[in-house]
């Protein structure tokens, strides 16, 4: 309880901290820019987020690859409609085209990053713009993101972190309140890794790059393999000395719907990650994130050994829920939301998942995305199950 009180508030006071710092003023006239839009399949509400990437204010030339494999049918008639409804309602200074493989093409192990390789190959401007299918940009995203890559000319990639909109299911609700209100933030982990001199994070749900930093990466061809690429964005972009800052206007993650196994499915990707990349924060994540569901139990067990101390562990553990959720409010309001009331009982609904995906990371060793099975392997990187079979 007392590792919980402590680590909230320190937390809150670093992130608080680093937010602070805003040096994108100085930046002049928005160059323009080409946007990635790798896809697989067909998220809920994708064509409302692909036409949120057409239509979301930018003030110079934009253009919008949207880049899939060839018998993706349903996305690419999705992308179709959206090309027709552009040339309805025309966008200032924007185009877009839809890019698809030759017939004879072999899908890479990472089919996201080969769709993003053939779309930096065939990008025209030198900002390079990556955005997941299933984020939405809401008015300031684009604009604040480009902003914070041209701030420095040392700077090679700058990202968004999440905020979560769509449904009221409780998939919806517990990935909203893990995402903004708890360590899981993006915010708190980027903090993290600067105050203790690791190498940046870069969060792939949205991020820009200037194209020589792309370049460095084999036009992203580096990143095939990977169990998540974008860890290694930014750790390749520092390797080579390259700096990466985080955008102060997260983008939003839309979610219509999401089950209760699919929250848990994706919580446990997330911890899979973190082992397998070494993430600093694998250590103190079950002081730090899990405590509302272990306190309550060792509370009961404290009280039965030390019976007249009783009152001094429930108002210990009473402080603890009151400093997670003081936490909750702090990085609610720095991804600009405002702190709902369902998150205050889902915290300790939040640390129990947390805490058994968090055990079981270590032992995972095969994991299911989209259609393919994969096999994870040292570092992040990940085969085929099929592949290995077959070898």
């Amino acid at each position: 309880m007392s590792v919980g009180i402590v680590s909230s508030v320190l937390f809150s006071l670093l992130v608080l901290f680093m937010r602070r710092r805003r040096d994108d003023d100085a930046v002049g006239d928005l160059p323009p820019i080409s946007v990635l839009k790798p896809f697989d399949g067909v998220d809920p509400g994708l064509e409302g987020n692909f036409w949120s990437y057409l239509s979301a204010p930018y003030p110079a030339k934009r253009e919008v690859l949207f880049c899939t494999a060839r018998d993706n049918d349903e996305g690419i008639a999705v992308v179709e409609r959206l090309l027709a409804r552009l040339e309805q309602e025309p966008q200032p200074g924007v185009t877009a085209r839809l890019l698809l493989p030759e017939p004879d093409e072999e899908p890479w192990v990472t089919r996201k990053v080969w769709h993003m390789a053939r779309g930096f190959a065939a990008a025209r401007h030198d900002v390079i713009v990556n955005g997941d299918s299933g984020t939405r940009l809401e008015a300031e995203t684009l604009v604040a993101l480009v902003r914070t890559l041209l701030a420095d000319p040392q700077r090679g990639g700058a990202w968004a972190s999440y905020t979560v909109e769509g449904g009221d299911s409780l998939g919806v609700r517990l990935t909203r309140a893990a995402w903004t209100a708890t360590t899981n933030s993006f915010f708190v982990i980027d903090a993290l890794h600067r105050v203790i001199g690791k190498p940046p994070l870069l969060a792939g749900g949205l991020f820009a790059a200037r194209r020589a930093a792309v370049e460095q990466l084999d036009g992203f061809a580096a990143l095939d393999g990977l169990l998540t690429e974008d860890l290694d964005v930014g750790r390749r972009m520092h390797a080579v000395g390259w700096a990466v800052e985080v955008s102060p206007v997260p983008v939003v993650r839309y979610l219509p719907e999401l089950s209760w196994s699919g929250f848990v499915a994706r919580q446990q990707r997330w911890n899979v990650i973190l082992w397998r990349f070494r993430e600093p924060l694998r250590w103190p994540y079950p002081l730090t994130m899990c405590g509302l569901a272990i306190a309550p139990v060792t509370a009961v067990f404290a009280s039965l050994a030390f019976p007249e101390r009783t009152g001094e562990y429930v108002t210990a553990l009473g402080a603890l829920y009151v400093a997670r959720a003081l936490y909750a409010l702090v990085l609610t309001g720095l991804a600009g939301r405002r702190l709902r009331l369902d998150v205050l009982a889902l915290l300790p609904i939040l640390d129990a998942v947390f805490l058994v995906t968090w055990l079981r990371g270590p032992f995972i060793r095969h994991i299911a995305w989209r259609d393919t099975r994969l096999r994870v392997g040292r570092a992040g990187r990940v085969t085929r199950i099929e592949e290995r079979s077959a070898a």
